[in-house]
Parts: C-alpha cells; sequence; structure tokens
C-alpha cells in the first residue's frame, strides 16, 4: 500500500469521528462528499470514497446508495484486502438515509452542492419531509437498496409514520405541539456527515456511542459453542434454569417475517432432543383455539382462547391447528360486526388461511386466504370481492366448512428433479434470474417435480432453534414463505411501472396458478343454512415455493433473504381464520357441538369432522415426530447436508472474505442434526474432526440456544443459543 498524502495521526476528529479539521479523508487525501458514498472503516474509524476503492468490485454496481449505514467496511489499510457488506437495515437506518438523500437532490436543484459534489453538510432549516410525499416513495423506489433483509409487509408505510413520530430524538416535527405520524420532519442532527455505521441500531446515530456494561459482562460469559451430539448436562440446566413451568403465558413471541413459534417444555423421556411441542393454553387445557403465537398483536384474546376482539384496522388471527385433507367444520358466533349503518367499523371477516397467508391484512387478501365479509354477504380472494351469500352480523352463527380430498402423489420424483434440485448456479445465472419477472408461465405444473418431504409427513428430521423468552422456552422455525404479493399489488406494481403492458394481468401469478386440489372446497354457512360453494378446487396442502421452477428453488427469496421452505413439518395445511376491524368481536366454536351442525351433509351421507378432533391426530402425529427425532439422534445417522442452506451461506460469507460477521440472521441458518465430527453423508469432507479448529471449519460451529429479540434482524451478542432437530 502507497503512503498516504497526510498522516492520519495528526487530524483532528469530532466526537463522534465523522470529520476533522483538516479535511483530509480516504486514500486521495481529499474532502468527503454530498453525492456519492463515503463509508467509514470499522477500524480506523476514517472515510474512504466509493469510488476511491482499490477492490472496484467490491460493490456491486448500483446497489448502494449515498448515506446508507447498515454496512461493515474495513480498509485497505487496516486489512490486507478491503472488505464489504450489508447488514440488516433497521426502519431508522432506512429513514435517515431516505432524509439524507432527499435533502442532498434539493440542495443540487438550488445549487448549494458543487460539481465535486462538496457543500455544507448541514440541513437548510426550510427542508422538511413528510411520510406520504416524501420518505416513503423514496423508500419504495429504492426499497432493495435500502432495506436490507426486511419484509415489505402491507403495513410498512404505517410503521415508517410511526417510527418517525415515536423517535423526537432523531427526528424533529414542523409542528412540534401537534406532531402525528404524518407530519412533516427533519433529521434532529442537521449534520448529514453525522450518519454513521453505529454499533447496533440506528437509534444511537447523533450521540456517542455507549458501551453497556451489563451487556458487555455477559458477552464474556456466554456459553461456549458445541458440536457433539449429546448435550452437556450443564449446559440444558442452564438453559432450563428460572423457566417458569406454569400453564399462564401472558407475554410471547409472534409468528412474522418468515418466522413462526411454538411454545415446547422438557420432555425426560426424551433424553437426546430434550424438548417437546406443548399444546396447553392457559388453564383451559388441551384443544384447539385460536393461537396466541399466529396473530397480529392487535388482536386481543380472552383467556378461553376462543373470544377475539380489536379496536384496529383490520388485525388477523388464525386457530393453532390447520387441516391438510378431510372434510372439517367450524363455528363462529358474531358479537359484534356487520353494522350496516355504521361507516367505519365494526367489521368482521372469517375463512381459512395457508402459512404462507399474511396476518397483518384481512383474510382473503392475498392468494392465500379464502374470506366471507359481513357487511354484503361477498366472498374475498386475492384482494377481488365477489357476489356470495347472505351478509351478516350481530349474534349470527357462521359455520365454516372446508373439503380436502386426499392426492395422489408420484411414487417416486422424476429424474429432472433427482438432477437439478441441488443445482448450483454461477453468480451471473442468480443475478439474472433475481432481476427477472417471474410469470405464471415460469411455474411447473408436473406434479413429479415436487420434492417427496414437501407432501410426506416426517420423512426427514426437524430444524429449529429453541429461544428463551420471559422465562419460557419456545422453537423457532422457518415459516413458508409466499411466492407472490398480493394480487392488487401485483397489479397496480405492473400497470405503473409497465403502463404500455396491455396483458399486464396475466403476468400476475395467482393461486389458480399452482398446484391444485381438483374437487375442493370452501363452504359457509349463515345460521344453518348452506350459503352454497364459495370456492372450489383450492391449492394443494403442500408449499406454494414447489410452484417454482427448479433452477430459482435455491435462491434467495423476496425480502425474506433466504431460500424457502420445502419439507412439511406438519404445520402444512388450511387454518380456520378471523380479521376484525375497529371493534369487531367473535367467539369460536371448534366443536363438537354446534349450534347449527351441517346436516345438509349429513344428508349427502359425507362424513365430516369437527376441527375439535384435529388436536388428538396433531398430537399423534407430534409423538411420531418427537420419536424419529430421538432415535435418529440416538443413532447418529443424519450428517450436514450436502446442500444445506448453512453450508451455502457460509461458503458465501468466506467467498466475501466477511470473517466477522455477526448479523442474526447468520445465527439462523439451520442445520440437519448429527455429529459435525462425522458425518455419514460420504459427500461431505471426514477431515473435519471434533475439536478441528481450522479456519475453513469455524463457521461450521454453533451454539445450542439464544434469547428472543422482537426484530429477527438485530444483532444479540450477549445471548446463548442452542440448535435442536426440527423444521
Amino acid at each position: 500500500m502507497s503512503a498516504l498524502s497526510y498522516n492520519p495521526r495528526d487530524l483532528q476528529w469530532n466526537q463522534l469521528h465523522t470529520m476533522n479539521r483538516e479535511k483530509k479523508y480516504c486514500y486521495c487525501g481529499n474532502n468527503r462528499t454530498l453525492t456519492e458514498l463515503n463509508l467509514q472503516c470499522m477500524e480506523c474509524k476514517n472515510w474512504f470514497h466509493e469510488h476511491c476503492l482499490k477492490n472496484k468490485s467490491l460493490i456491486p454496481k448500483k446497489s448502494v446508495l449515498p448515506f446508507i449505514t447498515n454496512y461493515r467496511f474495513v480498509c485497505a489499510l487496516c486489512n490486507r484486502e478491503e472488505s464489504f457488506s450489508r447488514v440488516t437495515s433497521s426502519w431508522k437506518d432506512a429513514i435517515n438515509t431516505a432524509f439524507a438523500n432527499l435533502t442532498v437532490q434539493r440542495m443540487k436543484k438550488e445549487g448549494k452542492i458543487d460539481s465535486n459534489g462538496e457543500g455544507n453538510p448541514s440541513i437548510p432549516n426550510n427542508y422538511w419531509f413528510d411520510k406520504k410525499n416524501g420518505i416513503c416513495p423514496f423508500l419504495d423506489k429504492y426499497w432493495e437498496k435500502l432495506c436490507t433483509n426486511r419484509a415489505r409487509t402491507p403495513t410498512w408505510w404505517a410503521t415508517v409514520g410511526s417510527s418517525m413520530y415515536s423517535s423526537k430524538d432523531q427526528y424533529l416535527a414542523k409542528d412540534e405541539d401537534n406532531r402525528s405520524a404524518s407530519s412533516d420532519f427533519t433529521l434532529t442532527d442537521k449534520n448529514l456527515f453525522n450518519l454513521r455505521p453505529a454499533a447496533g441500531s440506528a437509534s444511537s446515530q447523533g450521540q456517542p456511542q455507549k458501551k453497556n456494561k451489563v451487556q458487555k459482562k455477559q458477552t464474556r460469559a456466554q456459553s461456549p459453542t458445541y458440536t457433539p451430539l449429546y448435550l452437556p448436562e450443564e449446559t440444558l440446566s442452564s438453559i432450563l434454569d428460572g423457566i417458569l413451568t406454569t400453564d399462564t403465558m401472558t407475554e410471547h413471541p409472534y409468528n412474522r417475517n418468515g418466522f413462526k413459534y411454538d411454545w415446547i417444555e422438557e420432555d425426560p423421556l426424551l433424553k437426546h432432543i430434550h424438548f417437546r411441542k406443548k399444546n396447553v393454553l392457559n388453564s383451559q387445557g388441551p384443544g384447539v383455539f385460536l393461537s396466541r403465537l399466529d396473530r397480529d398483536p392487535g388482536i386481543t384474546l380472552k383467556e378461553d382462547g376462543l373470544t377475539a376482539t380489536t379496536d384496529k384496522g383490520f388485525r388477523t388471527v388464525r386457530a393453532n391447528f390447520g387441516v391438510k385433507e378431510g372434510n372439517w367444520y367450524f363455528e363462529v358466533k358474531i358479537n359484534k360486526g356487520g353494522e350496516k349503518d355504521v361507516i367505519n367499523g365494526p367489521n368482521v371477516r372469517i375463512g381459512w388461511t395457508r402459512r404462507e397467508a399474511t396476518l397483518y391484512g384481512p383474510v382473503g387478501y392475498d392468494s392465500y386466504g379464502y374470506g366471507y365479509r359481513d357487511r354484503n354477504g361477498d366472498k374475498l380472494h386475492e384482494s377481488l370481492s365477489m357476489p356470495y351469500g347472505e351478509s351478516f352480523g350481530n349474534e349470527d352463527v357462521i359455520g365454516c366448512y372446508i373439503s380436502l380430498p386426499k392426492k395422489k402423489y408420484p411414487k417416486k420424483p422424476s429424474k429432472e428433479l433427482i438432477e437439478k434440485q441441488h443445482m448450483k448456479l454461477s453468480k451471473k445465472e442468480e443475478d439474472r434470474l433475481m432481476h427477472t419477472q417471474l410469470k405464471p408461465s415460469d411455474l411447473v405444473t408436473d406434479l413429479s417435480l415436487v420434492p417427496p418431504e414437501s407432501h410426506s409427513i416426517i420423512s426427514k428430521l426437524r430444524k429449529r432453534t429453541v429461544i428463551t423468552f420471559k422465562q419460557r422456552l419456545y422453537a423457532e422455525s422457518l415459516d413458508y414463505l409466499p411466492i407472490n404479493s398480493p394480487g392488487l399489488l401485483s397489479y397496480l406494481d405492473i400497470k405503473f411501472n409497465k403502463s404500455n403492458d396491455e396483458d399486464s394481468s396475466e403476468k400476475i401469478i395467482k393461486s389458480k396458478h399452482m398446484f391444485l386440489n381438483q374437487g375442493s372446497s370452501i363452504s359457509f354457512y349463515k345460521n344453518g343454512v348452506n350459503q352454497g360453494k364459495a370456492f372450489e378446487d383450492i391449492p394443494l396442502c403442500i408449499p406454494a415455493a414447489v410452484s417454482l421452477p427448479l433452477e430459482r428453488r435455491n435462491l434467495k427469496f423476496g425480502n425474506y433473504q433466504r431460500a424457502p421452505t420445502y419439507a412439511d413439518d406438519g404445520s402444512l395445511g388450511y387454518y380456520p381464520t378471523i380479521s376484525l376491524f375497529k371493534g369487531g368481536s367473535i367467539t369460536m366454536n371448534f366443536g363438537p357441538n354446534f349450534k347449527y351442525p351441517p346436516k345438509d351433509l349429513d344428508e349427502q351421507n359425507i362424513k365430516w369432522k369437527p376441527m375439535s378432533e384435529r388436536y388428538l391426530e396433531v398430537e399423534a402425529e407430534e409423538a411420531l415426530w418427537d420419536i424419529v427425532d430421538e432415535v435418529c439422534t440416538y443413532f447418529d445417522g443424519f450428517g450436514i447436508d450436502e446442500t444445506s442452506e448453512e453450508e451455502v451461506n457460509t461458503s458465501q460469507m468466506n467467498e466475501d472474505g466477511d470473517d466477522n460477521d455477526t448479523n442474526e440472521e447468520s445465527s439462523r441458518r439451520s442445520y440437519r442434526r448429527g455429529r459435525a465430527s462425522r458425518s455419514r453423508n460420504p459427500s461431505h469432507n471426514d477431515s473435519f474432526e471434533e475439536g478441528d479448529d481450522s479456519e475453513n471449519n469455524i463457521n461450521l460451529r454453533r451454539s445450542y440456544h439464544r434469547k428472543y429479540t422482537s426484530d429477527h434482524n438485530e444483532e444479540s451478542s450477549s445471548v446463548k443459543k442452542r440448535r435442536t432437530n426440527d423444521n
């Protein structure tokens, strides 16, 4: 490395280490600029212009914007080679970057920035931006560059407004006396150069970093990483220490952002996997209830687990169990809803959804839910409302019936699936596919291309992470991902971006393009009267992602930044689902005693079951899962999968040279359980022996257990981890 034109030790920096009095930065020794990305080195804290980087391919072209702060960079002065990696973006990271870029754009128009990109970094006093016309449109336009690893949920606009409204330390409202989410805002710290990558969340922007002594102490005391099959007794004891065993659960994690949770407990009979799923809800005992974990936090459930309400906009909750085949029925009593003389609620929508369906919109909002509307009796699917039955309201009882014929799958997968399911694409081909719009014509239609594990329960070991939250144990696992946006959003996106396409609707992936279960149907009853078949030939109870062409199945998907999950872990199926709006309230009846049983089904000799019977079926399935996991773990016959997500991600990390990757996402990568010391997979490298500390294998080690954080994308260096078999 050639000598710099200045001595870095002679520079006089401000407290935040974002500006120096000499105005010398980078390898070039020139001043910082406002119109391109300036990177701060993690080691020396100096700033470097993007165009001055030694490795010109370090940052992909057009993948970043000025003033991003969610990255890690080490310069060539501190390391033999420069390194750069993106980390998960918090909302404040993205909002701050939007403020800065909108400010610079306006300053350029007003001639306040010269041709070299230099100018006064202070935000002028009359620069204000709101959510509707400023921040959110900018985030929407540059989402991939700004919101790294963040899902674009249907309510993200509201989240942005809430973040600015509640963060008075970072955002100043034009009218503080009437501050709201829709106010005009500016940054409290008006020096744009003070935006920087912080060791934590963006909440620390604008003030010096303070070390947390407690956190530092916890980090030093962190449990070591284990690779042996048998869990050390002292580690199990440390996990169980302080865990509550009562059946009252007040605070808990929620299913969100592509992750789902199960309440678990220690089972002394399971000597190797140690834990089993706990299907108890408070003091009501075992059974089918509305799930406290699988709901929007805005839904309020009573202690009986059957009555739900909300005082907010549409919020959704699912039952704790779904169904995959057979004929099933449940009832819903409307406590409050469907009041036609009330403009803004209360309202109720009732129906069935799959795991891929969003909880942040009403049932029927996307391709994975089917609903019945109170106000006008319409049926809803993919955001389309169509005439169906009678409207319903207070004191009405709505029956919900689903028929799912058993499907026969090919006994053997096709040769094409065997040959291509683990294909590794070149970086160029991956980029091409990632930036090519997926069309309905791209989806596969041959059932022989469906992986056997997608429809065969208990076909392989489950993968999960045991976490502690509020002194309770939960199993976290990857949820199933949608392969398309809600139909309405997809249509608007195509129309606004490609307005010349006359056949734009043909480019939207809908449920009818997925694998369908011929003969399946959904019907609704009002006070015992069948309203007719609302939906027919709905998709099979397999992951929606199996419809993807083979070359796309291992790609990182959408905003979740991971490949979809394909194996059936026992949670696939259609779930009883309720959506409530502004005071809507219902009480569920899963059986076996119904006020209005479906007599017409009995007259047709159709055998049906109340949803209450699903509980014992799931208990039997869970018992089989536990036995398979326990036996396979004991015999240690399941080594690291040749094409496991972990190995792929580890390989990518090593290629990128990022030895300091502590992103929370990296701690979630799934393993097939087994001794890492000697994999029985013949393709696995047997040179990795227990205790081998070689550089190439260091990333294969994982600890056993960690504490829960509500944001999957936040880093946590003070937690313990434990991996167990799950999916």
